[in-house]
């Protein structure tokens, strides 16, 4: 399964050991987070079969993850990430061909990548290493086990709080601060030493 090439570059099957690592890229990649992006959800996607979840790995570090599954139907991948510092080095076209190169081994005919619209530099990834956008399907999501109240009320809850100093603190970003986001983040130079804020910044992306 492990493949190297001339950056010692090795694309191996994920570890249980792995999990929380695997996460910590995810939270440094600025990957948006999701339910599901729990220990004990990626050690049960590890675990599982057929799902093959992959790391890049250069000199000891993970740099890199994908997942790619089967559903029996259709090969799906999803959190192709790539550490910042790492980028633009082949580690995502090379993760792609090795979960590409499982999932056919399964019998696999058609994949679907999952990728977020509002980022261009991954759908221009996508489309560049053979991905066509379908622009035929829209995808609906629903969380199961958590009603609407009881998600606004989490989501306007501010679990985190860090002290700045006697006036200022920093805490988890919350629907009602969307007037501010808008107010602050539209801003050209933002935009350009930044890879994920958009220009100009409306409220659709603060909703997003």
């Amino acid at each position: 399964m492990t493949e190297q090439n001339a950056d010692n570059l090795s694309i191996r099957a994920c570890r249980l050991e792995d999990a929380e690592v695997v996460l910590e890229l995810w939270r440094q990649a600025g990957a948006t987070p999701s339910v599901t992006d729990t220990a004990d959800d990626l050690r049960r996607a590890i675990a599982e079969t057929p799902t093959h979840v992959l790391v890049a790995e250069q000199e000891g570090h993970v740099i890199g993850s994908i997942i790619g599954a089967f559903d029996g139907w259709r090969g799906n991948i999803y959190r192709l990430v790539v550490h910042p510092a790492y980028r633009r080095r082949g580690t995502a076209r090379a993760s792609v061909a090795e979960v590409e190169k499982q999932l056919s081994q399964l019998g696999v005919k058609r994949i679907t990548a999952l990728v977020e619209k509002d980022h261009p530099w991954a759908t221009g990834f996508w489309e560049a290493v053979g991905f066509g956008r379908d622009q035929r399907i829209v995808r609906h999501v629903r969380t199961l086990g958590q009603s609407s109240t009881a998600a606004h009320d989490r989501t306007e809850r501010a679990t985190m709080k860090i002290l700045v100093n006697a006036t200022i603190h920093l805490s988890e970003i919350r629907p009602s601060d969307k007037r501010a986001c808008v107010e602050h983040l539209n801003d050209k130079d933002i935009y350009d030493r930044t890879l994920r804020i958009p220009f100009p910044y409306t409220k659709a992306h603060a909703d997003e």
